[in-house]
């Protein structure tokens, strides 16, 4: 199956994990950037189900983290966010 392309981040928590302190935020952002990337709902599901569990999260954790997240709209695709360009920032000028 070809899914979409992620962020390196989110990929590198995927096959990786997070350390304790940041399990259920690194699962959080995410199941945020599967969900832009349209990856279907139950590839979703499996990955962060597996992934979670091998950081040591229950599974009533990570299923909660993942129906609140799916709950809501996508951002914008996460395809267009890559080709944004930041805008300029103002050049400093002391008072």
């Amino acid at each position: 199956m070809n899914l979409p392309k992620i962020p390196k981040k989110t990929r590198a928590y995927i096959e990786s994990g997070a350390p304790e302190g940041q399990r259920n935020a690194s699962l959080m952002n995410a199941c945020c950037q599967l969900r832009d990337a349209s990856w279907p709902r139950q590839v979703i599901d499996d990955v962060l189900m597996r992934r979670g569990r091998l950081d040591g999260l229950r599974d009533s954790e990570i299923t909660a983290t993942i129906n609140s997240i799916m709950s809501q709209p996508a951002r914008s695709p996460i395809s267009a966010a890559r080709h944004s360009q930041p805008a300029p920032m103002a050049k400093y000028r002391p008072a």
